[in-house]
């Protein structure tokens, strides 16, 4: 388990044991989530599951998937940030994506939350690329990836399924310009 501390958050990678305090989260935000991201059913068992897959996908070197708890309840999960689809080699690049509970947004949690983190896939595990995408309408991530020095680099058509239809992406990228070639000394 790796483990992030901020002024106001404590960031661990996902474990089994987070599981009741994930449901939860998942169960109050429903609604909140369902605008902009694909939804899903689960029983706690799926969800069981499905943390021991991000477990085991992070143990692999595939994914860092980050749980997020205030410094004031350290059981209850107020939002997760998600690095995935990792690639080595010459790519060198992930995706980012993420949630905060309604109750907490607006808060600057998730800017704090992203900043630690990312520092965190730059240099720590050496990434060259985040990407992260979101929907034309959803301005309060245009801002957030905006103030995280995230580059626009364009529009996908259809790129997303939620709520039934396909939904249009603006797509953007931070580049870690301190990336170093590890391989060559």
């Amino acid at each position: 388990m790796h483990k992030i501390v901020t002024e106001d958050l404590i960031l661990t990678t996902a474990q089994i044991s987070d599981v009741d305090a994930f449901c939860a989260f998942e169960q109050r935000n429903k609604k909140h989530f369902a605008q902009f991201s694909p939804s899903y059913e689960l029983s706690d068992e799926q969800f069981k599951n499905l943390i021991a897959t991000w477990v085991e996908d992070n143990r692999k070197g595939n994914s860092v998937r980050f749980f997020i708890f205030p410094k004031s309840d350290e059981t209850r999960v107020i939002g997760c940030c998600n690095f995935t689809n990792m690639v080595r080699g010459p790519f060198q690049a992930c995706y980012l994506g993420y949630k905060m509970d309604a109750d907490w947004c607006g808060k600057g949690l998730m800017t704090q939350a992203l900043q630690a983190s990312i520092a965190y896939m730059f240099d720590e595990l050496n990434l060259h690329r985040i990407m992260a995408n979101y929907v034309p309408e959803n301005h309060a991530s245009a801002k957030l990836l905006q103030r995280l020095g995230f580059t626009i680099e364009g529009t996908a058509k259809e790129y997303l399924l939620i709520n039934a239809t396909w939904k249009d992406h603006v797509l953007t990228s931070r580049i870690n310009h301190a990336w170093k070639n590890k391989s060559n000394g």
